[in-house]
């Protein structure tokens, strides 16, 4: 009597291999997709709080400083603020104190290289200067891989991101009416090398 067998065939069995293969592949794309993306999103999380800590920081020690104050007055775009905060106020009068100033630096040779091995190129830093240019001046650096232009912006004359401004440096500052709007944008490298850039924004009304 013949019996009934069931089993694969060479082609049956081929055919399997192939499509277990595309779907490996496929998978695997995904999961390498994913995981690109993660990394994408925790540099730019990471650039983003950090922004938003030093704009705070920057935005505590301007809170207190007199719009009269601002030596020189400062033009649109300026890579840097110097002003005097209040520290008494009696009889309708004001008491400054010493100059500070909040500036954007090189961090770094300008010459399109990545002179310190940091994974960034041409970058700069925030300083804060207390006393700028007397004997008892004071620096403390607050932030390194600060862009050398504001995000979008390019050193050719023109207004490349649309805010108004022309060759605005990664720190910049602008009176708009009344307020001080400062503007920062922040680099950094993801998992795969890229250069990933966040810029945050925030506006301070002077003492009058």
């Amino acid at each position: 009597m013949r019996r009934n067998e069931s089993g694969f065939s060479l082609i049956e069995l081929a055919i399997a291999v192939v499509i277990l293969s595309v779907a490996l592949v496929a998978t695997t794309g995904l999961v390498s997709t994913s995981t690109d993306s993660l990394g994408t999103g925790l540099t730019a999380g990471r650039l983003e709080a950090k922004a938003g800590a030093l704009l705070d920081r920057i935005e505590r020690e301007l809170i207190q400083a007199g719009a009269e104050t601002l030596s020189p007055a400062v033009p649109a775009g300026a890579a840097g603020v110097t002003y005097r905060q209040a520290f008494d106020y009696q009889d309708e009068q004001v008491s400054w104190g010493g100059p500070v100033r909040i500036e954007w630096r090189p961090d770094e040779t300008s010459d399109g290289a990545d002179n310190d091995s940091d994974g960034l190129v041409d970058e700069g830093c925030v300083v804060f200067i207390r006393n700028p240019g007397l004997v008892s001046e004071q620096e403390t650096l607050l932030a390194r891989g600060v862009r050398s232009y504001l995000q979008g912006e390019f050193p050719n004359g023109a207004d490349d991101n649309g805010n108004g401004l022309v060759d605005e440096r990664g720190l910049c500052f602008a009176m708009e009416g009344e307020a001080l709007v400062i503007r920062l944008s922040l680099e950094g490298r993801d998992s795969k090398g890229r250069v990933i850039a966040r810029t945050a924004t925030t506006a301070v009304r002077l003492r009058n």
